[in-house]
């Protein structure tokens, strides 16, 4: 009997506050959320430079996510840091979504961004503003799609848990995914 194939998977990635903590002047990283940091400096497209702190183990999640076929996109307002940040983190090229980023913009168009992207997909969403957006809980609850949305604290990033369930969605949820143009093999989360 033929396997249905699911459709791909989408994971909305914002980078401040959840890859890297958004720990501003003078605050420490948690080493009760993870053990190991890394640190760059990464500059925009300006050449504004940014300090960014991150655990390997969410770059590892992440090179996972894309290993598996999940699609992975920057929902982020550091899109002018985007590459470097890639770069900075050890991760393959990723596209983002472009969206006006001014903070003082309200609604920000995240949600809406989210719906057209979304569809019928399997969803991960990951960002430490979520709740910023009205509607968004009650829309990532009544999703008839599987949806995993993850808001961490902003100074912390995603914790262990968080990083647990997301792998634990991406392997649920691209058993019978397999690209068209990809062969993936699929190995476990370390």
């Amino acid at each position: 009997m033929p396997s249905t194939l699911r459709p791909q998977p989408l994971w909305l990635l914002d980078i401040d506050g959840v890859i890297a903590p958004d720990l501003g002047r003078g605050k420490k990283l948690d080493r009760a959320v993870w053990r190991e940091w890394r640190h760059a400096t990464v500059a925009d497209l300006t050449g504004q430079a940014y300090d960014i702190d991150w655990s390997p183990i969410v770059a590892d999640l992440i090179t996972h996510a894309v290993a598996m076929g999940v699609e992975v996109i920057f929902l982020s307002s550091w899109l002018g840091s985007s590459k470097a940040v890639t770069e900075a983190l050890g991760l393959q090229p990723l596209p983002w979504l472009d969206f006006d980023t001014d903070p003082d913009v309200m609604p920000w168009p995240k949600l809406q961004l989210a719906r057209q992207v979304a569809v019928n997909r399997p969803l991960i969403w990951t960002d430490d503003h979520i709740f910023r957006e009205r509607g968004a809980e009650d829309w990532a609850r009544q999703r008839q799609a599987p949806t995993s949305w993850h808001c961490p604290q902003s100074r912390i990033g995603l914790t262990q848990r968080m990083v647990r369930e997301i792998g634990e969605f991406i392997d649920r949820y691209t058993q019978d995914f397999t690209p068209a143009s990809v062969s993936i093999k699929k190995e476990p989360l370390a």
